[in-house]
């Protein structure tokens, strides 16, 4: 496999706070929703995630995004509510162009 590189990008939400994300690869746009603890650079590079990301590159254009107070994204905000994350999800949708999309959701648990 080629290496393969990404381009990381910053939009402004509405309220100001400053979002990070990331595209790489060419094809059908796949976006991998942001855990609480994603890091655009640090994942991209991490043995754990780097296998998966250039395989997804590799046959996609895959958008990942570090939401508010995670990675490169703005760590201070007005409001905390939940209502303002999904933001970050729409927003680096949106400079993309991802209108349509597959989506990509890797779901955690502490219980």
């Amino acid at each position: 496999m080629s290496a393969l590189s990404q381009k990381i990008r910053f939009l402004r939400s509405h309220d100001g706070v400053r979002l990070a994300y990331a595209t790489s690869g060419q094809g059908p746009v796949v976006v991998k929703a942001a855990t609480w603890l994603s890091h655009l650079e640090y994942d991209w590079d991490s043995p754990v995630w780097r296998h998966v990301l250039q395989s997804f590159s590799g046959r996609h254009q895959l958008l990942r995004y570090d939401d508010r107070g995670c990675g490169l994204s703005g760590w201070q905000w007005a409001y905390a509510g939940s209502r303002l994350f999904p933001n970050s999800f729409f927003g680096s949708m949106c400079c993309c162009s991802a209108f349509w999309c597959s989506f990509l959701a890797l779901i955690f648990s502490g219980i």
